[in-house]
């Protein structure tokens, strides 16, 4: 296994800033569209939430090239067989959203046209799936790497995971 060039762990911890960003504006965002009552507003909130959901979807699998913030840039090397099979064991959720986020909303493309009817939907549920990596990530990375807060807000959100699922799925 390939070991991973290190960053400090100040430039790590003033990146984890913007990885918080993502994670309040991914709940936000979701929570957002289920008051959306306006359908103008409801279309800004759902790509908005696609954006969250395309970034911290590459933060989590380790893109190469240029200078993405990873998840594996705070983790001990000893950590990345165990964080890499977790991000592997979502990868086709993980495959799908990021396509839909790039192909429906990121991007002007020719396959938009194929998001008709209910291919157009969007699952709320990927932020289910981001939060439980993200979780298991807050639990081994170094608390010093990231700012004060990071875990509490991961875990917050993991903890009333049931409650926004009762909100996307009533009855």
């Amino acid at each position: 296994m390939k070991l991973l060039k290190r960053k400090s762990d100040d430039k790590l911890r003033a990146a984890s800033e913007h990885i918080h960003y993502e994670i309040i504006m991914l709940h936000h965002t979701m929570i957002s569209i289920l008051q959306c009552e306006v359908p103008a507003d409801r279309n800004a909130m759902l790509e908005s939430y696609a954006i969250h959901v395309r970034n911290l979807i590459e933060f989590i699998r380790e893109p190469t090239g240029g200078s993405y913030v990873r998840a594996v840039d705070y983790l001990n090397d000893d950590q990345l067989k165990e964080w890499r099979n977790i991000v592997a064991s979502h990868k086709l959720e993980f495959d799908e959203a990021w396509k839909k986020a790039s192909e429906q909303v990121a991007h002007l493309t020719y396959q938009r046209t194929n998001y008709i009817g209910v291919k157009k939907a969007w699952k709320l549920d990927y932020c289910f799936t981001i939060n439980a990596c993200l979780s298991r990530w807050v639990e081994l990375i170094p608390s010093e790497r990231v700012i004060p807060g990071m875990k509490g807000l991961v875990m917050h959100f993991q903890e009333n995971k049931d409650w926004l699922k009762r909100k996307i799925r009533p009855g």
